[in-house]
């Protein structure tokens, strides 16, 4: 099985990280997020029980999530 590798690279004003990320808990970020999923679709937990499914989602500053994978 190929090793997967994880990769992040800084610039002045952005950063980009391609790899794979554990589910995580509650947090926000301080600018805007571009999530993509490579590897099949992912879940966006927004708060009050408000769950979507996703390839791909555009997440605002400031705004919580939790970020979970599906499964198959």
């Amino acid at each position: 099985m190929p090793q997967r590798t994880n990769t992040l690279t800084l610039g002045t004003d952005r950063a980009l990280y391609v790899g794979e990320i554990p589910a995580t808990g509650w947090h926000c970020h301080a600018s805007p997020v571009l999530l993509m999923g490579l590897s099949g679709r992912f879940a966006l937990h927004w708060g009050a029980g408000l769950v979507e499914t996703c390839h791909s989602a555009l997440v605002d500053a400031g705004r919580q999530t939790v970020l979970a994978y599906m499964q198959g």
